[in-house]
């Protein structure tokens, strides 16, 4: 069972801190898995050979800094940063004033991952 599924307190701050918490590239994957399927995209990058921990990890601190990283880096890591299927469900939550778990819930019970 995932984090979201019985945690309902789950925000988008709490995927925040397990990216800046990932002490290497085992313990992102780790993470990433505990917010799945929500991060389908992310587990890909994430589990590619030629995926460099420390440079996602130098580009993730800049843009949380508000650096812009470039776009390179973007495409390279933007989809460990914002999963498209957690984007959607955090969308989701906000349109209807409810916790990101509970719409991540929804979307799964309804089949609505990839809508």
């Amino acid at each position: 069972m995932s984090a979201w599924e019985y945690d309902i307190s789950l925000t988008e701050a709490d995927f925040s801190k397990m990216l800046d918490e990932a002490t290497d590239k085992d313990s992102l994957i780790e993470g990433l898995k505990e917010w799945s399927p929500f991060t389908t995209d992310a587990l890909l990058v994430a589990r590619d050979d030629h995926f460099d921990f420390v440079l996602f990890k130098v580009g993730l601190v800049k843009e949380r800094a508000a650096e812009f990283t470039g776009k390179e880096w973007m495409e390279s890591y933007g989809k460990i940063m914002l999963p498209s299927r957690m984007m959607r469900a955090s969308l989701l939550a906000q349109e209807f004033h409810a916790p990101l778990s509970i719409a991540m819930q929804r979307m799964v019970e309804l089949g609505k991952l990839d809508e």
